[in-house]
């Protein structure tokens, strides 16, 4: 699941710290993280952190950062950095679970129901690599159920299937970064 980001403000600063003195007073031990956050929440004036939570969700501006917010996994921005400005894979990476990202990447450039036949997946995969190793992507989309083909290897289908939620923010950071000017993306 998603990273969701939840601003906090208080108004008056010295009243948050007397309520938090308060709560922290009858602790016989560090709080935990949650418990921390139900602190917060109730210096603040809400019930607990959930209640605080569902109020400053629907506010429009938080709603907007958390549209643009994009958290991603380690294995998403190394297999990022794989890419390059044309969003080509420019070597294929060793660790299983990058690969496994990269299959997903490559499977999202071929169109539902759509029958390709080898050539075609072929000329997909190449516009998709530099590294020219079609061979090997078009193996590992069937092998990984992403395509399936026939015995004969004369048709090939995307089948249907849901990217996990690391996959999709991935791909929505990809398509983020290819549309920025070439200047933006060193920043």
């Amino acid at each position: 699941m998603s990273k969701l980001l939840i601003p906090f403000q208080t108004d008056d600063l010295s009243a948050l710290a007397r309520a938090l003195c308060r709560q922290l007073a009858t602790h016989t031990s560090v709080p935990s993280h949650l418990e921390m956050l139900n602190m917060l929440a109730k210096a603040a004036g809400f019930q607990n952190f959930q209640s605080y939570r569902a109020q400053v969700l629907h506010q429009p501006e938080v709603i907007a950062a958390n549209d643009h917010a994009v958290v991603l996994s380690a294995n998403a921005k190394k297999l990022i950095s794989y890419l390059d400005e044309s969003g080509r894979l420019v070597r294929w990476p060793n660790k299983y679970s990058i690969q496994q990202l990269g299959i997903w990447y490559l499977w999202t450039h071929f169109i539902p129901r759509r029958r390709y036949t080898e050539r075609e997946v072929n000329e997909v995969l190449k516009r998709f690599n530099t590294f020219g190793d079609h061979v090997l992507l078009r193996r590992e989309l069937v092998n990984t159920k992403l395509l399936w083909r026939t015995d004969n290897g004369a048709e090939y289908r995307k089948l249907p299937a849901r990217p996990s939620d690391e996959v999709m923010a991935m791909i929505r950071e990809i398509r983020r970064l290819r549309k920025q000017p070439k200047a933006r993306q060193a920043a």
